[in-house]
């Protein structure tokens, strides 16, 4: 499993992810304000931009990301890990 960077590590980080949820589809993008992996291991990212920002930029999400360390395919894998790790309907798996 990958492992969750410090915050000293991070700069400007993209990948590879799937929705978690149907708000956040193809070709949008997901700011992540905290990042969670399968054991539970969460780093806060400091992220901040207002929700007027964030409603005025169509496609544009911000909440947490979940990292694991395959491809989920599986819908109810997907529905899964949504209810686990999910504090918002915004929410991206990557």
């Amino acid at each position: 499993m990958a492992k969750i960077p410090s915050t000293s590590e991070i700069r400007d980080t993209a990948g590879f992810a799937g929705g978690l949820t149907p708000e956040l589809a193809r070709l949008h993008i997901l700011m992540a304000d905290s990042v969670i992996d399968a054991r539970n291991t969460s780093l806060a990212v400091g992220f901040r931009i207002s929700p007027e920002q964030v409603a005025a930029t169509p496609g544009l999400h911000v909440g947490r990301l979940v990292t694991v360390d395959r491809l989920v395919r599986d819908p109810e894998e997907r529905l899964h890990l949504a209810r686990q790790f999910q504090k918002d309907p915004f929410d991206g798996l990557g």
